[in-house]
């Protein structure tokens, strides 16, 4: 069950409610080791029983950071992030001088508003372009808005 325009928690939460009352129910949510509260929150909030386990952790591989060398040792013209843990990672992978040069050559997208919000907290020299909703096409609409809108500056 996925909400139709948007993937906020509380939005998820109101289609699983149009389903169905959740007073009284329980809900298994296995999640992320890092994962917000805000779905918990709000399915308790409406009356459920939250049982809420880590099941999964995000890491770096170990080769992740020679792939994001050997990357940007041949040009790097955008980056797309789909989660907070994406990018957290990305930045932990880079030394300052990697940094700046990403910065400086790319184009970034989020794939919402809680990843943008982390890319600008690790790097607020960055304005990202957000997807309008949380799909991996709207991801790619948000990079090529990013190009569109770079098209029309005027030096």
């Amino acid at each position: 069950m996925c909400p139709e325009d948007e993937g906020s928690p509380e939005a998820l939460a109101a289609e699983i409610e149009r389903a169905g009352t959740l007073a009284g129910a329980r809900v298994l949510f296995p999640r992320a080791e890092r994962a917000r509260e805000t779905l918990v929150a709000e399915l308790a909030r409406r009356g459920a029983t939250v049982d809420a386990p880590e099941t999964y952790r995000t890491r770096a591989p170990a080769e992740a950071g020679s792939a994001l060398r050997a990357a940007l040792a041949s040009g790097i013209d955008a980056v797309a992030f789909t989660s907070p843990s994406t990018v957290e990672h990305l930045f932990a992978l880079l030394s300052a001088d990697e940094r700046a040069e990403l910065v400086a050559g790319a184009r970034f997208a989020c794939i919402g508003p809680t990843t943008a919000e982390t890319l600008r907290a690790l790097c607020p020299e960055i304005r990202p372009e957000v997807a309008e909703r949380p799909a991996m096409s709207a991801l790619v609409e948000a990079l090529e808005r990013a190009y569109a809108e770079e098209e029309h500056v005027v030096s």
